[in-house]
């Protein structure tokens, strides 16, 4: 079995063989996987910029991070029972990426972190395709529009994406939107773009969870 990759302060990284054999090996179908892939292309996208602008950040932990940040989808508080499972298997050193994408709090001279590429390119992801922030977050008032309590999520939700993608836009000294539609020629996006049309027969994986059974926590 190959080794972890390069590492956050020594914690365990997957390499990106061992993130794709993980999330295959929890039975995704194929819109997780292409949604998992795509947002993985979109956070390595940030993250090069990112460090074009000088920003050290762990391209690895980054392209893990993304491909596997859903890998709990379909159980309830799925980011946080994410993390807990990547923890279990060793994966200290991209443990809060999953944890965090969903909801990301962060002050506003923290540094921009791996975490945030990969909440922010989830939250520039809409399925497998690349979205504007506003459109998706359109697209979830409409759906959640006659549940209150949704409602007010995507409504929070929403002011933290738009407070992620500004803090953003200033390190980068571009639009990240602009950024997430802009191939980076960097190698392990070329790795991931193969990987989202390699997935393995859907009939060799586990059954999904029915619709009734999928956590509605984000929308």
């Amino acid at each position: 079995m190959a080794k972890p990759s390069a590492d956050i302060d020594g914690a365990a990284v997957p390499t990106l063989d061992q993130a794709a054999t993980l999330l295959s090996g929890k039975g995704v179908d194929k819109g997780l996987w292409a949604h998992s892939a795509m947002v993985a292309i979109v956070a390595v996208r940030l993250a090069a910029a990112l460090q074009r602008a000088g920003v050290e950040l762990d391209m690895n932990a980054v392209a893990a991070g993304g491909l596997l940040h859903d890998i709990a989808k379909g159980s309830p508080k799925h980011a946080h029972a994410g993390a807990h499972l990547l923890e279990e298997a060793g994966y200290d050193g991209i443990v809060e990426i999953v944890a965090r994408h969903t909801e990301f709090i962060v002050a506003a001279d923290a540094p921009v972190s791996e975490a945030e590429a990969v909440y922010l390119a989830d939250k520039l992801v809409r399925r497998d395709n690349i979205v504007l922030l506003e459109s998706r977050f359109e697209h979830a008032t409409t759906r959640f529009a006659g549940d209150p309590k949704a409602l007010a999520a995507v409504t929070r939700r929403r002011a933290q994406a738009i407070f992620s993608l500004e803090r953003m836009a200033r390190a980068i000294g571009a639009s990240p939107e602009e950024v997430a539609q802009t191939p980076s020629g960097h190698p392990l996006e070329n790795a991931l773009d193969v990987l989202k049309d390699a997935m393995p027969d859907p009939a060799l994986l586990t059954p999904q969870p029915t619709k009734a059974d999928v956590d509605r926590e984000e929308p």
